[in-house]
């Protein structure tokens, strides 16, 4: 009776966790999968995104996630960027473009919805990915913004793989070490570039060094800061030198 119990249990939360697995991708993300003619079992589901643009009535953003290359050192993605008419039911935009990874590992996908207006009333709208390094005593984080600007039934890409976030470290594995840290703010400014708005990047920097003190892990921080322009230039916005 034990045995047969307990495997009843476990056939019900297999079961409960698989409805609950095909729960978390809704009937519009599995449409748009669908209609790019994508397979479900070359995605990552798991940092597959959909989230309402709330500034455009009606209108769902998509970031799917195609797996390519899943072999460690040789990830890479096809990220398949969708903005989806609810009410109609119908593909509105869509850009499909290539990530690779490499060593890192792809932890976390993010729509930025602040107000980029980038050209006239043209306003953009980002995609931040977070990556993971793979080394402990060299540990690496980073994020990685991209803009897109819908124009007709496209998006044009007009920021690509901006590190927008970044902390490295090298130590001891106990206390010793030195790590830095970078955190990029961005801010749409008046002044333009071959017409479209230049954005000024305000980059906040901490330095930390630990070491063991009188038998304890001290640190001690120097921060500082760094502004960076980016304009538009050959069709992508770049770093003013």
């Amino acid at each position: 009776m034990k045995k047969g119990a307990g495997f009843l249990t476990m056939l019900v939360v297999f079961l409960f966790s698989t409805a609950y697995a095909q729960e978390t991708v809704s009937k519009d993300m599995k449409f748009v999968i669908e209609s790019l003619k994508l397979q479900e079992s070359k995605l990552d589901l798991e940092n597959s995104i959909e989230k309402p643009l709330r500034y455009l009535p009606e209108t769902m953003g998509y970031a799917i996630m195609e797996k390519t290359s899943d072999e460690p050192g040789l990830r890479s993605y096809t990220c398949h960027v969708v903005l989806y008419n609810a009410s109609n039911k119908e593909i509105t935009n869509k850009y499909s473009f290539e990530i690779n990874m490499d060593v890192m590992q792809l932890t976390e996908v993010n729509f930025d919805f602040a107000p980029y207006m980038v050209k006239n009333a043209s306003r953009a709208f980002g995609l931040r990915f977070h990556t993971v390094g793979p080394s402990k005593p060299n540990p690496l984080t980073e994020e990685k913004l991209y803009l897109f600007v819908p124009e007709k039934n496209t998006l044009i890409s007009v920021l690509k793989d901006f590190t927008s976030y970044q902390y490295t470290g090298e130590w001891d594995m106990n206390c010793a070490g030195e790590f830095n840290e970078s955190n990029a703010y961005f801010v749409v400014s008046s002044t333009s570039t071959n017409g479209y708005n230049d954005i000024q990047v305000n980059c906040k920097k901490t330095n930390t060094i630990k070491k063991i003190v009188a038998g304890e892990c001290e640190a001690k921080e120097i921060g500082s800061k760094e502004m960076l322009t980016l304009i538009f230039q050959n069709g992508i916005y770049s770093v003013k030198k």
